[in-house]
C-alpha cells in the first residue's frame, strides 16, 4: 500500500477518531456502534497513512517525502 494520507490529514483523522470514539463509548444503540466503527476506520487510516477511498478517487494529501 502506498501512503496517500499526509501528516496534517493523519493528525486530523486521529483527533476526529478520538472524538467519535468518545461518542461511541458514551452512547448506546446504533449511534454508539456506528460512531465506534467509523472511529476505528479513521484511526486505521491515520496510523497506516493509507486511505482506500482516496485511492479510488485518485487523491493524495501526502507529500513526496512523506514517511510510510
Amino acid at each position: 500500500m502506498k501512503v496517500n494520507v499526509g501528516t496534517a490529514d493523519r493528525a486530523a483523522r486521529a483527533a476526529l477518531a478520538m472524538v467519535m470514539l468518545g461518542i461511541g463509548l458514551k452512547k448506546q444503540g446504533r449511534l454508539g456502534v456506528i460512531s465506534a466503527f467509523l472511529a476505528g476506520e479513521l484511526l486505521s487510516s491515520a496510523v497506516s497513512g493509507y486511505c482506500p477511498m482516496y485511492q479510488l478517487m485518485g487523491i493524495s494529501t501526502a507529500g513526496k517525502g512523506e514517511p510510510a
